[in-house]
């Protein structure tokens, strides 16, 4: 068996580890700084979601409009915000399970199945609230009958006309229009 070759010792100068150790203190000082800036970006951001929660239930608890709020919202905020919004009414609360789960996705497509009767068709009544409040969103609901979509559209009378005063439904174009965002969700039955 071969014996391992000794390790090979530099002998530097004095100035050579002089120069060396300022480099590693320079790039000490440099990667401390990177992560504190990360650091700051990321309270920042932290900040500015919180803002943007404390706007929307704000804007729920004075009744200066409606607004969406969901459990994510009222979890990053103290108790005490979460028993003033429990005392007001509640319009729609997902079940608890994948109707909740498809709600809270962040994602842009979500897959969401399952058997008659676990709370599809209302989700995707609720999901659009979400977006009320933007003027340049559209949503489109389709459905396989007029029978599926007229059972629908009554569903959205109730919810809509609670969630959002003033919304209206446009019979002739199957249109709910929320006037003051300039929102518009169409409902048609799916084209054979």
């Amino acid at each position: 068996m071969a014996e391992a070759a000794p390790k090979r010792t530099y002998h530097l100068s004095t100035a050579e580890r002089a120069r060396r150790a300022a480099q590693k203190k320079l790039r000490d000082a440099k990667k401390k700084a990177q992560q504190a800036t990360k650091k700051a970006e990321t309270q920042r951001k932290k900040a500015r979601d919180l803002e943007s929660t404390i706007g929307r239930v704000e804007k729920a608890i004075t009744a200066s409009g409606t607004a969406t709020i969901d459990a994510a919202d009222l979890n990053s905020l103290p108790p005490a915000v979460s028993d003033l919004v429990g005392d007001s009414e509640v319009v729609f609360q997902a079940n608890p399970g994948p109707q909740e789960e498809f709600l809270s996705a962040g994602e842009r497509d979500v897959l969401y199945g399952g058997a008659a009767g676990g709370g599809k068709s209302f989700a995707l009544l609720a999901d659009p609230l979400r977006y009320c409040h933007n003027p340049n969103h559209r949503g489109l609901l389709l459905r396989r009958t007029l029978d599926e979509l007229t059972e629908l559209i009554d569903k959205s009378r109730q919810l809509y006309t609670k969630a959002f005063p003033g919304a209206k439904f446009r019979e002739s174009k199957s249109t709910w229009h929320f006037p003051i965002w300039g929102y518009d969700l169409v409902y048609l039955p799916r084209q054979r």
